[in-house]
């Protein structure tokens, strides 16, 4: 599994770097990722959908370009109700 450094203003030294909040930490041993879950430093991270980290960037990166919708110049949530 991975942890993801959750406290921010600090940073997780493991596997010889430091980590910033937001980063995902792979390969430390089941011990280590409770520990730090346990004080507060990071959280468990879960992949979507059986996915992986690599998937997930992957379709991140393709998203960003393929599926632009364009600019109406409304705000909000999309839904099928139309606006008045």
């Amino acid at each position: 599994m991975a942890v993801v450094v959750s406290k921010s203003g600090v940073q997780v030294k493991a596997n010889g770097k430091y980590h910033k909040h937001g980063e995902t930490i792979d390969g430390l041993t089941e011990s280590e990722e409770e520990r730090l879950v346990e004080e507060g430093y990071c959280s468990y991270y879960t992949f979507p959908l059986g996915g992986t980290k690599n998937e997930e960037s992957n379709s991140k990166s393709s998203k960003s370009g393929a599926n632009k919708k364009e600019d109406t110049g409304e705000s909000g949530p999309e839904t099928s109700i139309p606006l008045e």
